[in-house]
This record gives C-alpha cells, structure tokens and sequence, in this order.
C-alpha cells in the first residue's frame, strides 16, 4: 500500500511537470520565427517617424522605411502586407516632395554677405555740382612752373574751403553720417543672417519678409548703377522666387498599423508569459 501511494505521488508529480512542459511547447509553438524582423522593422519605421516629427532631414527618414521593408520581405503574412503597402506609400511620398538647394542658398545669401561692404552709397550730389570740382587746370611737372602751381593749388583750396551742397529729391541718404552707415550695413548683414535662419527652419514667411527687406534698403541706400550692388540685387531676385517650404506629412501611414500589430503581439507575449509563470508556481 505504501508503496502504491507513493508511485500515485510520483505520477500526480510527472503530469504537473508534463504540464508545464506542455504549456512553454505551445508558447514556442504560437510564436513567429519572424517576429524579431518584425520588432526590428517596427523599430526603424518609429526612428522614421520621430526624425519626421523632430526634423527635416527626408533623407534620414527614407533610408530608415527601406530598411524596415527589407526585414518583411521574407513574411507572408496579411497584416505584414498591409504594413509593407503602407510603408512603400510613405515611402514615395516622401520622395516626391520637392527637393530643396539649402547650400546653394546659403552660398548666395554668403556672397552677398561678402560683397554688402563694397558697395557704394548714392551720391547726394547732383551732376552739375560734381562738375564744379573738377580741376580746370592740372599742375605742370616743370621746375620753372612752381609758382604757377603754387597759385593753381592755392585756388583749388580756396574754391573747396567752403562746401555747399544741394539737396536731390530723388535721394535718400543725403545727409547719411558714417555711423548711420555702419548701422545700415549691420542691419543687411543681420537680415542676411537671418535669411540662413530661416531656410533652416523652412519658414518661407519669414525667409520673404528678410530678402524684401535688404532689396528695400540696397535699393533706397546705394548706387544702384554699380556693377556689385546690381549683382547683389539680382541674386536676391533669384532668392525670392524660391519656396523653401517643406509640406512633409506629420504622421506616417504605416505606423498606424505597426502600433495595432505591435500592441497585439506585446499583448500575446504578456499572456504567454503569464501562463508560463502560473505553471511554474503550480
């Protein structure tokens, strides 16, 4: 008798452990060799989504999509299917926003940085009164002539003693002191700068509003006859036909469907996991 209850113990033992054996062979079965390619690609399509959210680097976010596509080339599965359509969906759309020259625009806005100290401001004289100080007689470069140049210089000192100078309505900075010039010239610089700022951040509001603002003051100050400040103008004519606008989409298609995969997966695992452990106390 002793030796029967105790060979009932030993089976009531073998069929807990048989069990527990069952239930970790059934987790291992339930679960797909693939789903690590599936947390890897989940992985990437969220970096994909967070670099979009976070940044505008499009490129970034295209490599991290191709990459989560090739990890679900292998699984047929529907709900992959649906995600691998989603993602190729993204994927072109993203491609097909309009590509955006930010270092040609900055090479540009640059040059014209460089060139805003050489040029010249307009001249507040009129035509007439610029003729006046011209030299009428030119020194003589003979010994015997030192008086005669002496009298020359003489006049042409006396004549520019005293200055007078005429107003010229069509002019805007007749009366424009050195500071104030430097001031003016700091102020296109930092609209410049501000212009960079801008392209970066993709606020072509801004962006329009700083190019407006330095033709207004390169147009209104300097001598719009001179070959840099024409250059510079034209350049910044070119710069304000540009869109530098990036309409990038906010959300991804595909990663919709990866969070409702993801969740009922996370969720069978948790289950699985449960189920082992309640065993392995019974």
């Amino acid at each position: 008798k002793n030796n029967e209850e105790a060979l009932h113990e030993k089976i009531d033992a073998a069929v807990v452990n048989t069990d527990k054996i069952n239930i970790r062979l059934n987790n291992y079965e339930d679960r797909n060799p693939y789903d690590w390619f599936i947390a890897q690609s989940y992985f990437l399509v969220s970096n994909a989504q967070n670099i979009l959210s976070f940044s505008d680097n499009i490129q970034s976010a295209l490599f991290n999509l191709k990459q989560a596509d090739l990890l679900l080339v292998k699984i047929d599965d529907p709900k992959v299917n649906a995600i691998r359509e989603a993602i190729i969906q993204d994927t072109i759309d993203l491609q097909n926003l309009p590509a955006i020259d930010v270092t040609g625009i900055f090479l540009k806005l640059d040059s014209i940085y460089n060139n805003t100290d050489n040029m010249p401001l307009n001249e507040f004289l009129s035509a007439n009164s610029k003729d006046a100080f011209k030299k009428v007689n030119e020194p003589s470069d003979q010994v015997k002539d030192w008086k005669q140049n002496l009298w020359t210089s003489v006049k042409e000192f006396s004549s520019r003693f005293i200055e007078v100078r005429r107003r010229e309505d069509s002019v805007v900075n007749q009366f424009l002191s050195p500071d104030q010039t430097k001031i003016l010239l700091k102020n296109i610089k930092t609209e410049l700068l501000l212009s960079k700022v801008a392209v970066f951040n993709h606020d072509e509001e801004s962006f329009n509003h700083n190019i407006r603002e330095i033709q207004d003051h390169i147009r209104s100050y300097f001598d719009v006859s001179n070959e840099i400040v024409q250059n510079n103008l034209k350049s910044l004519d070119e710069l304000a036909e540009l869109k530098i606008k990036l309409d990038k989409p906010q959300q991804l298609s595909c990663i919709k469907l990866f969070n409702s995969l993801a969740q009922e997966k996370f969720n069978l695992y948790e289950t699985q996991k449960k189920q082992l452990k309640d065993g392995q106390n019974d």
